[in-house]
């Protein structure tokens, strides 16, 4: 018998399966990049594109129909933190309907995507993610110069 959730604090993080454990470890990567601030911008795309174009084929399986997280979650094989989290975080690819009278939230592609081929998606998510490294690599850019100026004004007093 539980008492007091005594159970749960005794079990180690693999007794409840790995969905849960990935879901605390991406928790914990959000928190630690809120906390410290290094990178105030968050990477829709960029490492993503190819659980975003699972998701996009899911979609075109089950055409015309509004899918709840759940249902992606179990034909794409990812969590359901990470379904949730993709298909928010992309509102150019998926559209999150009105929830129905049961508060079931479901989701749908959009209209610009329903129409474009599989081929013009997958160059979609590879340009969007390329344009994310440009930013990356123009911010890394950014910091090297600040601290190679730095070093430049510092040097000659030492």
């Amino acid at each position: 018998m539980i008492q007091g959730g005594r159970l749960a604090s005794r079990c180690p993080n693999w007794y409840f399966g790995p969905e849960i454990h990935i879901g605390r470890e991406l928790q914990d990567k959000e928190l630690a990049n809120e906390m410290f601030g290094l990178i105030p911008y968050t990477f829709r795309f960029r490492g993503k594109i190819r659980r975003l174009f699972d998701i996009y084929q899911c979609f075109l399986t089950h055409p015309g129909v509004g899918l709840h997280p759940s249902q992606i979650s179990r034909h794409t094989g990812m969590s359901m933190a990470d379904t949730v989290k993709f298909l928010d975080a992309t509102p150019e690819l998926f559209i999150r309907l009105p929830k129905r009278p049961d508060g079931i939230t479901r989701y749908r592609l959009t209209s610009t995507s329903t129409v474009k081929q599989p081929d013009e998606i997958q160059q979609f998510l590879v340009r969007s993610a390329r344009m994310e490294s440009l930013v990356l690599y123009a911010v890394g850019t950014m910091v090297l110069c600040a601290l190679l100026i730095v070093v430049i004004l510092i040097g000659p007093v030492l």
